[in-house]
C-alpha cells in the first residue's frame, strides 16, 4: 500500500510562499534522526511494524549495535509530493511512522487544518479533496451567477460589494467590480479561503453593506476624520462619533440624522449628502 504526502497548505513556513500554500522552500527536505530516549531509541513503530523494519536492516531496536546503527540514520522527506510503500517497503514504512510520531506528518487534510497542528505534510487522500474541492467551486459558480444578475439588474449594490470587498473607495463601474470579484475568486486556495471570504459579506443586508461601505468611505475622504482629542467627527456638523469605528458604525446607525438617507430630506451636514458632492 502507498500513501501520497503533500505539503500542509495551513501552516506555512517558507516567507514569500504563502500564496502556493508550501511548508518548505522548493527543492529541499525534512530531515529527521530517530531520537534516542533513556537509552531507548524511539520509532513510532507497532510490534509487527518493528519486526519488519529489524529484519530489513539487520538490527534490533534495543540491542547495542541498534542502537549505535539506528542513531546514526538521517530519514528525508522531499518539499515535492511523495509516494511512500509503507507496505512493502520498510525504509518508507519507518519514514512514515517516524513522521507521525514528530508530529510532521497528519493522516488527513482536516487534521492537518487544526490550529494545533504543526504538521508539514498530510496524507493526500483523492475522494476527499475532490469532494472539498467541488464544494468550492459549487459556491464560486453559485456566487458568480449571483453577481451576473446584479450586473444586469442592481450595478449598484455590485459596485458596493466590491468597494466592501476591497475597502476601495476610487471610481468604481459595475463592469470593475464583476471583474475584480471574479479574479479575487479565482485566486482562492485552501489557505486564503477567498471564496468563503466572497460568500459571507454575500449573507449581509444589502443595506448593511451600504451603510458600511459609506461609513469607510466617507472616512477615507476625511469628511468624517479625527480630531485632536483623537475622536472621529463629523467636519461639517462637528458631531463627535467616537474614538473607533465600531464607535462610529454605532452612531451612526442610532442617528439616521447624521447619517443621512439618500433622498432630498438629508441634511447638508449629512454624511451621505456630502459624498454625493
Amino acid at each position: 500500500m502507498s500513501i501520497i504526502l503533500q505539503q500542509n497548505p495551513h501552516l506555512v513556513k517558507a516567507g514569500g510562499y504563502e500564496k502556493e500554500g508550501l511548508s518548505l522552500f522548493p527543492n529541499t527536505k525534512l530531515s529527521m534522526s530517530l531520537p534516542l530516549v533513556h537509552g531507548k531509541i524511539v520509532h513510532g513503530l507497532d510490534d509487527d511494524e518493528i519486526e519488519v523494519v529489524e529484519k530489513h536492516f539487520g538490527y534490533k531496536f534495543d540491542s547495542p549495535e541498534g542502537v549505535e546503527f539506528y542513531s546514526a540514520q538521517v530519514f528525508t522527506l522531499p518539499s515535492t509530493t511523495t509516494a511512500l510503500n509503507i507496505e512493502d517497503n520498510p525504509q518508507d514504512l519507518l519514514r512514515y511512522r517516524l513522521g507521525k510520531h514528530n508530529g510532521f506528518i497528519a493522516d488527513t487534510q482536516d487534521e492537518a487544518k487544526s490550529p494545533m497542528s504543526n504538521a508539514i505534510f498530510y496524507i493526500y487522500n483523492a475522494q476527499s479533496e475532490n469532494k472539498e474541492k467541488a464544494k468550492d467551486n459549487r459556491l464560486k459558480a453559485k456566487i458568480g451567477g449571483q453577481l451576473n444578475d446584479w450586473f444586469e439588474d442592481n450595478p449598484e449594490y455590485l459596485i458596493n460589494i466590491g468597494k466592501y470587498l476591497f475597502e476601495s473607495y476610487s471610481v468604481w463601474t459595475e463592469e470593475k467590480a464583476l471583474n475584480d470579484i471574479l479574479a479575487y475568486l479565482e485566486a482562492h486556495t485552501s489557505r486564503n479561503k477567498n471564496i468563503q471570504t466572497v460568500a459571507n459579506i454575500l449573507k449581509l443586508e444589502e443595506e448593511e453593506v451600504a451603510f458600511v461601505v459609506d461609513v469607510k468611505e466617507a472616512i477615507s475622504r476625511s469628511i468624517i476624520r479625527k480630531n485632536t482629542k483623537g475622536n472621529y467627527y463629523n467636519t461639517l456638523s462637528n458631531t463627535e462619533y467616537g474614538k473607533t469605528l465600531e464607535n462610529v458604525l454605532t452612531f451612526l446607525k442610532e442617528n439616521p440624522d447624521e447619517m443621512g438617507a439618500n433622498d432630498k430630506s438629508d441634511s447638508h451636514y449629512s454624511i451621505r449628502k456630502q459624498l454625493k458632492s
